[in-house]
């Protein structure tokens, strides 16, 4: 039986939008704390390790619009089933992570964005890869220019960055907003506009002390 407690309801947040966001890539990437970054202002190295997919929602104003941004941390692992391909059901953006000093993860985006257009997500779900740990150059193996390159050819929009440093993560996920908003102003989302939604609060991600070196 659920446990209640005597603590005043959160009061119900107005918004105009509502956007479903995946955050997609292989483990070790850094979906967590990218995501994490930008939800909170702030960088951490250890989370419990992602299972299943969890999500948390941000209150955006863009342009006079107060957009609820729904956020899904997808665990990425076994890509290309119809198990996971559930997850992009009517998602309106997606950022698709790699790290640069991991080819691996670079080349599994072509199967990420495969998966997205085979998907039940919304046929003009917007894209952005973000290349991620830009902040360790020493070890690069894959340059900008093959990162935009790949982008560019899957009409993405591109940005490099560190979850670490908080560099170019704001700016990714400003851009996939106004792509998104694009979109919905175009009426080309069905379920884009929403009445007044009560808005819960999500707690932070439990923390443990194992680093997963996922930044």
């Amino acid at each position: 039986m659920e446990s209640k407690t005597n603590q005043a309801p959160h009061q119900p947040v107005k918004y105009d939008y509502r956007f479903k966001v995946i955050m997609l890539g292989d483990y070790g990437v850094g979906k967590t704390s990218t995501s994490f970054h930008y939800l909170h202002g702030e960088f951490k190295s250890t989370f419990k390790t992602t299972l299943g997919i969890d999500y948390e929602a941000k209150m955006v104003n863009y342009e006079d619009n107060i957009i609820k941004l729904l956020v899904w941390d997808y665990p990425g692992e076994e890509i290309g089933t119809s198990a996971t391909r559930v997850y992009y059901t009517n998602a309106h953006g997606i950022i698709i992570l790699y790290d640069v000093t991991n080819r691996s993860s670079f080349e599994s985006i072509d199967q990420y964005i495969t998966d997205v257009r085979e998907s039940s997500a919304f046929p003009n779900c917007q894209i952005v890869l973000f290349g991620n740990k830009s902040d360790n150059e020493e070890a690069r193996t894959v340059g900008y220019a093959e990162g935009f390159e790949l982008a560019s050819k899957n009409g993405a929009t591109f940005y490099e960055g560190s979850a670490k440093e908080g560099v170019g993560i704001n700016e990714a996920f400003n851009a996939l907003i106004g792509k998104m908003m694009a979109e919905a102003r175009e009426g080309k989302f069905v379920e884009e506009k929403k009445p007044a939604f009560q808005h819960y609060p999500l707690k932070d991600p439990k923390i443990t002390n194992k680093k997963d070196k996922c930044y």
